[in-house]
């Protein structure tokens, strides 16, 4: 039988997290045919993952690591699902909630993106939708440092509403409803695939939905923060993000002034953990900011 619902797993050395996850969909899901597609971006195919392909669920394995964004148009490529459900592997569904989010899609006609609110462990709100980035956002996160997210909205979390972008630990969409004939930008090698994915859905017309009455817990970072090379490579593709978003999205002239906001701030970083002698973090922030400056002319 074709299943209504394709979801998407990217995992990566955390293939006790991803089993969590697996486990906590076939509890909690049950008034709706699924399959669960998971793409393994580690170097060796653990045996608790090569057991697990049966009727709904398959493991995908090549012994590379081609990234979260490509494994993700990877795994699309052979959904089947009439609904989209990308989901990190850090997740676990903790009740039949996401049952009420998916009748939630299927009513409505006019919803591009939709995502659940997300839990810490301890229960507490997690962040869970945002607004586009502008030139204002970027100096108040980049310049000011300003504590405050100057991405997150002023309402009130527990009321269902419209919203600019889903955070991407758990999104769904219908597949017919997708913008253009791909997921993932693939020039977003990592961050801010979600915000393009959500405003290539918004320029379309369709309204992206923050759907609180649906939880989840979300871990975050359980696979971005190994060594000092994983956290260089992290540091410069988030940096590197917001200026493809930038440059793909907004005039020339906003570009600019990112690239220029951007590269003041790496410079800023880089004072403060010299001076404080954190020399570690200094040569993150060095290799993210050689690394713009040659690849960004």
């Amino acid at each position: 039988m074709k299943p209504l619902i394709s979801f998407l797993i990217v995992n990566y050395k955390t293939e006790d997290l991803t089993l969590d996850l697996i486990s906590s969909i076939q509890k909690y899901l049950k008034k709706y045919n699924y399959e669960i597609l998971v793409y393994d971006n580690s170097p060796n195919l653990s045996n608790k993952l090569s057991h697990l392909s049966d009727v709904n669920t398959k493991v995908f394995f090549n012994g590379t690591n081609i990234g979260f964004v490509k494994a993700n148009n990877f795994l699309l490529h052979h959904a089947r699902g009439d609904l989209i459900f990308l989901i990190n592997n850090d997740v676990i569904l903790i009740d039949n909630s996401f049952e009420n989010m998916i009748e939630f899609l299927l009513g409505s006609d006019d919803i591009g993106i939709i995502g659940p609110m997300l839990l810490n462990v301890d229960r507490t709100y997690q962040v869970s939708f945002y607004k586009f980035p502008t030139i204002v956002s970027l100096i108040k996160e980049m310049i000011l440092l300003q504590k405050r997210d100057p991405y997150v909205y002023n309402t009130d979390i527990n009321q269902i509403q419209f919203c600019e972008v889903i955070k991407g630990a758990c999104l769904g969409f219908r597949r017919n409803s997708l913008p253009q004939d791909y997921l993932f930008d693939e020039n977003f090698e990592m961050y801010s695939e979600e915000v393009d994915l959500c405003f290539r859905f918004y320029k379309s017309g369709l309204k992206n939905v923050y759907y609180p009455d649906c939880k989840v817990i979300h871990y975050g970072g359980a696979s971005s923060n190994f060594d000092e090379d994983t956290l260089k490579y992290s540091t410069y593709h988030y940096f590197r993000s917001k200026l493809l978003f930038f440059r793909k999205h907004y005039r020339c002239i906003e570009y600019f002034f990112a690239k220029v906001i951007i590269i003041l701030s790496l410079i800023e970083r880089m004072f403060i953990f010299l001076t404080i002698a954190k020399i570690k973090k200094f040569k993150i922030f060095w290799y993210t900011f050689s690394q713009l400056l040659i690849k960004t002319k």
